[in-house]
């Protein structure tokens, strides 16, 4: 029986001849693996870039007891075209996916919507913000605390109690914001063993 799920595409790769390996984040935050079989032939079930990393899609599938599920058709929710205009935003956008690759847990069971949230709501921000060092500086304190592991000298709830669009107005001086952001990247670093 086939199913349909929201995902953010987080990677996708070719295998074999013509067929792409993708790895998303379903709208429950959690990691979910496909198999488009002919996705570099096909113009029709897979049409205008919707398997590109940063699309948010419908994805229709047949369940697979093994993690590589069997991707029918997708159809584009929000390209987030905007992303692939600038060199800045969409390293921005594969920092973003990268990361959330690394903390999603693999399955159908589970709950971590605020995860899906945080990424995309990240992701919509990188189109437009004015401001990307303070754009990730924010993703990354509120994706530490959503893991609960944000160092407690690194607890800064003026950033926890803003969402991440109102970082465009955040003041913070240019040299603490500086030495805050090295210290979360090493945090976050660590946590995601790299």
């Amino acid at each position: 029986m086939l199913k349909r799920v929201k995902i953010i595409v987080l990677k996708a790769f070719p295998f074999r001849e013509s067929d792409l390996i993708v790895k998303g984040l379903s709208s429950d935050g959690l990691q979910m693996n496909f198999i488009a079989k002919g996705a570099l032939k096909s113009k029709k079930r897979f049409a205008g870039g919707v398997l590109e990393p940063s699309s948010f899609i419908e994805a229709e599938y047949q369940p697979s007891s093994q993690s590589l599920h069997h991707l029918r058709q997708a159809w584009m929710l929000e390209d987030f075209h905007d992303l692939r205009k600038d060199y800045d935003r969409l390293q921005m956008a594969f920092y973003i996916l990268k990361t959330a690759g690394a903390l999603s847990l693999e399955g159908e069971e589970g709950d971590s919507k605020e995860l899906f949230s945080l990424v995309g709501n990240a992701l919509l921000e990188t189109q437009r913000s004015p401001r990307l060092d303070t754009l990730k500086l924010f993703f990354q304190i509120k994706l530490l605390f959503l893991q609960g592991v944000l160092p407690q000298n690194l607890s800064r709830q003026e950033i926890l109690n803003k969402t991440l669009k109102d970082h465009h107005s955040f003041n913070m001086n240019e040299e603490e914001q500086k030495k805050i952001s090295e210290q979360v990247d090493q945090a976050l670093n660590h946590y995601l063993h790299l």
